[in-house]
């Protein structure tokens, strides 16, 4: 399987190259970014993945189409400052690639919305997870995911197939913690 990430910068998508790489079922990665994706030292796998970068995420060069072509799925992120979220306006792209799911039959659309994600990468980021599962624990207030459950969710179902065209962080909590308990037990 060919999988393209764009926007392979960020923390979702650093997590989303590092566990695709272990996944057997996926024989390429394609990362898409404005700068070039680094992959961690200790990565497996690395002759099947490939960073390309690109200016503007509105405009997609030939040569760059070119190297997508043949994906069998493609996972777009989204982290810009909120001037970029306006131009892009993401409820509008998310109407524009479903109406486009709709048109084209041979495309299959499904949209992943999760709640806060929390990872412990750093000391801060951990002091803030553990803030976020406590405060959870106790009130169920703060819709909340970590990373790796995140990312296992999100692989799990582009390799199987996905249950439903919206998942709601329920779903990926619920999705992401069945597939991290697989991957230990093999």
């Amino acid at each position: 399987m060919k999988l393209v990430i764009v926007g392979g910068t960020g923390l979702v998508a650093t997590e989303l190259i590092k566990q695709s790489l272990a996944m057997p079922e996926i024989t390429s990665i394609v990362a898409v970014a404005r700068k070039p994706v680094q992959l961690e030292a200790d990565a497996v796998n690395e002759s099947k993945f490939k960073s390309v970068v690109i200016r503007d995420y509105e405009e997609y060069p030939d040569t760059l189409k070119g190297g997508l072509s043949g994906a069998d799925a493609c996972i777009w992120l989204s982290k810009f400052d909120f001037a970029e979220v306006k131009r892009i306006m993401r409820g509008e792209t998310e109407k524009i690639l479903q109406e486009f799911g709709a048109e084209h039959r041979e495309v299959d659309v499904h949209i992943v919305r999760p709640g806060m994600v929390w990872s412990s990468i750093t000391f801060w980021r951990s002091v803030q997870a553990n803030i976020f599962r406590a405060t959870n624990v106790l009130t169920r207030v703060i819709p909340n995911i970590s990373l790796t459950e995140l990312s296992a969710a999100i692989l799990d179902q582009v390799v199987r197939g996905f249950e439903k065209e919206a998942l709601s962080n329920a779903d990926l909590v619920r999705i992401g913690g069945a597939a991290l308990k697989k991957k230990a037990k093999a």
